[in-house]
């Protein structure tokens, strides 16, 4: 294997895996439909839930954050009395049907993407209806937000692109 250069790169240092040494861990979940039809009815009939029909999305990452949740406190926990685990789960969201009409482009290329989180939770609060109604209102406040004109960045940027596709010579004046 090369050594590591003392100063800056001028090439990249290509170093081949050693296939004896490395592990390549894979784990794909299979969850029925049937399953899953299950876990929304038992979502929406808790008594403690305020979503009455849970998607897919929310109840498969509900149950796969709670597994995750419990076994990373049970790690960090080993040999240690005090149960002071807390966590939070922050996903992803697609934006392109909340850009507002003033600044959308017929050729804008890509996806922007903004997280939304959930409360921090101690490893006792792990309920799956309290979840899944914590992701739905996490949701729901960011389609309440202005992620565009909270974020002049993004702003700024779409309205260059649009000022370009329309053929404005003096894009320049956005830089």
């Amino acid at each position: 294997m090369p050594s590591r250069p003392d100063g800056p790169l001028d090439f990249p240092v290509m170093v081949e895996p050693n296939t004896q040494d490395s592990i390549d861990i894979e784990k794909r979940f299979f969850l029925s439909e049937s399953k899953i039809r299950n876990l929304k009815a038992f979502i929406s009939s808790d008594k403690s839930s305020t979503v009455q029909n849970p998607t897919t999305t929310e109840v498969v990452s509900a149950l796969f954050y709670k597994c995750a949740a419990t076994a990373g406190a049970n790690l960090s926990n080993t040999g240690n009395s005090s149960n002071d685990s807390s966590s939070q789960l922050v996903l992803v969201s697609d934006l392109p049907k909340t850009i507002p009409p003033s600044i959308q482009s017929t050729t804008t290329i890509g996806n922007i993407l903004t997280a939304f989180s959930t409360p921090t939770y101690n490893l006792e609060d792990l309920r799956l209806p309290k979840l899944v109604s914590d992701i739905r209102k996490s949701k729901l406040e960011l389609s309440n937000k202005d992620n565009f004109k909270d974020n002049t960045w993004i702003s700024k940027m779409l309205e260059y692109t649009n000022k370009v596709n329309i053929g404005i010579e003096d894009a320049q004046s956005y830089l």
